[in-house]
C-alpha cells in the first residue's frame, strides 16, 4: 500500500515561514532539550575533518543544525574533504556532496525555504519603524 509523503516537523513549517496553528498546532513541538545543537565533531574524524566540521557548523544557520543532523553533516564533511583534497573526485560524489550541503541548509535555494525568524527591532536603526509610521499601510 503506497502512503504519502510524511508530515514535515513543525519546526520547519515555522521556519520557512508556512506554519499554520489550524493545520499544524496539534503536531508534537520538539524542545531543545530533546534536539539539542549539533556538537563537536565526532572523534573518529581526522583533524582535517574536524576544521571542515567546524567550518561548517560556523558558516550554518544559527539553530538550524541539530544533533539529529550529525550523520549528514558527517557525511558532508567527508565528501568536501575529498572534493579539497583529491584531484579524482568523482562527479557522483559532487552531486552527492551538494544534495548532503542543500539539505542542511547551505545552498541558495534551500536557505531561501528556511525563513528564520526575524531579530527584534534594533532601536539604532532608522528604518526599524518606517512602515509601522506610513499611514498608507495597511498590514
Amino acid at each position: 500500500m503506497a502512503r504519502g509523503r510524511p508530515a514535515k516537523p513543525v519546526e520547519i513549517h515555522r521556519l520557512q515561514g508556512t506554519f499554520r496553528k489550524d493545520r499544524h498546532g496539534n503536531r508534537r513541538e520538539f524542545t531543545e532539550d530533546e534536539l539539542p545543537v549539533i556538537g563537536e565533531a565526532p572523534n573518529h574524524l581526522t583533524d582535517r575533518q574536524k576544521a571542515i566540521w567546524a567550518e561548517l557548523v560556523s558558516v550554518s544557520i544559527p539553530g538550524v543544525l541539530r544533533v539529529s543532523d550529525r550523520f549528514m553533516l558527517e557525511i558532508a564533511v567527508c565528501l568536501l574533504d575529498q572534493f579539497r583534497h583529491n584531484p579524482d573526485f568523482k562527479t557522483g560524489h559532487l552531486n552527492q556532496l551538494t544534495k548532503c550541503l542543500g539539505s542542511l541548509g547551505f545552498s541558495t535555494a534551500d536557505r531561501l525555504k528556511m525563513k528564520p525568524t526575524p531579530p527584534g527591532k534594533d532601536p539604532n536603526n532608522p528604518f526599524a519603524n518606517l512602515l509601522d509610521d506610513n499611514p498608507f499601510n495597511e498590514f
